[in-house]
């Protein structure tokens, strides 16, 4: 009886510690080669983003662009990282002449705002998610230029942004969901900003997230 006593409590200690471990190892974060990151890891990310402020215009209406992006920044250590850079797919950080879709024609300009933005990797819901959080002057944020009519038009947009990851081959992609909140934008005003799209981040080995 003693000896099967002690059978169950070393069954019972092994089930734990496994579960501990098991706990010990879940993590949401980065990967490069599916190695945990203890350092920063530079990476790129590549896609076609559409910008938006609904109320944009000389006279309200909606202004978009959409521009071939090459952005650029790091991950790690495990589920952090930043966008340090927002470029072009020549790595020119004034992103010019994007493809007009709505009435901001060439010769039009994408900049990023209050870089570097700080990012964190979350498993909300089943799926991997990216956090965009303030940068060094406040929100993440895009500043669109173009004339319209002879009006010059400057329209900001800041807010926080959740990006949905999923892994791929080359990397891990970014989607800006449909469903994302919608920034501030000046003029316009509350929830007027809106980013549409996906980019590939990619880095020297393999991206991931686990």
């Amino acid at each position: 009886m003693k000896i099967r006593h002690l059978l169950v409590g070393a069954l019972a200690m092994l089930a734990l510690n496994a579960a501990t471990t098991a706990a010990a190892s879940a993590a949401d974060e980065w990967l490069i080669n599916g190695e945990e990151l203890t350092v920063k890891h530079e990476i790129f990310a590549e896609g076609t983003l559409t910008f938006c402020n609904d109320k944009g215009g000389p006279l309200g209406e909606q202004v978009c662009l959409r521009c071939a992006m090459l952005d650029k920044g790091n991950v790690g250590p495990t589920k952090f990282g930043e966008v340090t850079e927002v470029a072009n797919s020549l790595g020119e950080r004034d992103i010019k002449n994007c493809e007009n879709t709505l009435k901001c024609p060439a010769p039009n300009l994408i900049e990023g705002k209050n870089l570097p933005w700080k990012t964190e990797v979350v498993l909300s819901g089943g799926e991997f998610k990216e956090k965009i959080g303030p940068g060094t002057g406040g929100e993440p944020g895009f500043e669109i230029s173009c004339t319209i009519g002879g009006l010059a038009v400057a329209s900001s947009c800041v807010g926080k942004n959740t990006l949905t990851l999923s892994n791929v081959a080359g990397g891990v992609n970014e989607m800006f969901p449909p469903n994302a909140e919608p920034s501030t934008c000046t003029p316009g005003g509350a929830s007027q900003g809106l980013i549409e799209g996906t980019l590939l981040a990619f880095a020297a080995g393999t991206l991931s997230v686990a």
